[in-house]
């Protein structure tokens, strides 16, 4: 696909899921989001998704993941709804983008890195090309906890 034509269905894409999730509401209770990647530089992604949590937060309390947890494994039933946040696999925009929007916002997210996409280049699929180093990693830590049914 030609860049041009990848960006046209980039916007296309945005607009339709921006269009069927202005109507949508988020039920009561406590919601854990998976996220991935936030795209390319040249699509801000940071702004894209400060202007998402700022949207969340009018309609729901942004909790850290430890707080997300504690209710889960209390039972909690919230009637405004807590949303809590993870991401997969280890990119780089954990760094630069993700982690400081979401401190900007007072919550954390638990980070699931893929330790066989460290230190591989990012042609082979790697994601951090050498370590992890000073940006997540440094980030106020989650205490251990057991969780269990």
């Amino acid at each position: 696909m030609t860049p041009i034509k990848s960006r046209i269905r980039s916007v296309l894409r945005s607009a339709a899921l921006d269009v069927l999730g202005s109507s949508a509401r988020i039920g009561s209770g406590v919601h854990l989001t998976a996220g991935h990647f936030m795209g390319p530089t040249h699509e801000h992604p940071a702004e894209r998704f400060d202007r998402l949590l700022t949207s969340l937060g009018r309609v729901a309390s942004l909790v850290r993941i430890e707080d997300a947890l504690d209710a889960i494994q209390a039972g909690a039933r919230p009637r405004k709804p807590m949303i809590a946040f993870t991401f997969d696999d280890g990119y780089r925009d954990w760094v630069t983008h993700i982690a400081p929007v979401l401190e900007s916002h007072r919550v954390n997210a638990l980070f699931f890195v893929n330790p066989g996409l460290v230190g591989l280049p990012r042609d082979r699929g790697g994601v951090f090309e050498t370590s992890i180093g000073g940006g997540i990693a440094n980030k106020t830590p989650l205490s251990p906890k057991r969780y269990s049914n």
